[in-house]
């Protein structure tokens, strides 16, 4: 599930038990001051992560421009609504224009936009993900470096644990698909290979990596060195950069 996308649904729907409020007979409980900025708040935060790029046109529907030289059709805003704003004729006090019919424009303006933002979430959220996928996978590797001045058993295997979980997701990216419940390096190696994701000399080094890892998991493979555990940690390193 992604949330960012459970998140402009469930602004959608509340911006939706807004509309009424908008309208020209809205309902005469709650606040629509209250219900509006507790709304925009939250929408205005989604706008921000997933389409920065439109974030100055939805607050401009909302927010008045203080250097604004007259209040009209182009200039009213939701601001202006809740504050009880209007523009009047100066001789008779009637209306120039049904101000509340041009918040409501604004308003349906900012949903349009809340729904625009569907597309973008799966996106940003894979960008997220990534983003701290890779923090995670050098926090590691960070570990296992640490690891190498007390047991270099230990640090391979944490190192082997990160070229794997960096593996399957490159093999999930590229919908290879992995019949293994558990697979090893080499049940993802070989099929990236097999599909062109890698060549031949990058696939001799993840299985050159995956041996090493062998090494210091099973003991019968006798014992890893100080300089085959330092190959492994810095070829994750190159996989985690390289092999995408």
């Amino acid at each position: 599930m992604n949330p960012l996308l459970e998140a402009v649904k469930i602004v959608y729907s509340e911006g939706e038990e807004l509309l009424p409020y908008f309208g020209k007979k809205p309902p005469k409980e709650g606040s629509i001051t209250l219900r509006y900025n507790v709304w925009y708040t939250k929408a205005l935060a989604l706008v921000r992560t997933l389409a920065p790029d439109r974030l100055e046109e939805f607050v401009a529907y909302y927010q008045r421009d203080d250097k604004r030289k007259a209040v009209n059709m182009a200039t009213y805003t939701i601001q202006d609504m809740l504050n009880n704003i209007g523009s009047t004729n100066k001789y008779d006090g009637t209306p120039h224009f049904d101000a509340r019919s041009v918040a409501s424009f604004r308003f349906l303006s900012q949903l349009n936009i809340i729904t625009a933002l569907a597309t973008r979430a799966d996106g940003v959220f894979s960008n997220l993900l990534s983003m701290y996928s890779a923090k995670i996978h050098d926090n590691t590797l960070e570990q296992a470096q640490e690891l190498m001045g007390t047991n270099l058993r230990a640090a391979g295997v944490v190192a082997g644990v990160v070229l794997e979980a960096h593996l399957q997701k490159v093999c999930e990216n590229k919908l290879i698909k992995i019949t293994k419940k558990h697979p090893t390096i080499a049940d993802m190696n070989d099929p990236l290979k097999s599909n062109g994701v890698i060549d031949q000399p990058q696939w001799r080094k993840v299985q050159y990596l995956a041996d090493i890892r062998n090494k210091c998991c099973h003991h019968k493979s006798g014992e890893p060195t100080k300089e085959e555990v330092a190959e492994l940690i810095g070829g994750v390193n190159w996989a985690l950069k390289t092999v995408n």
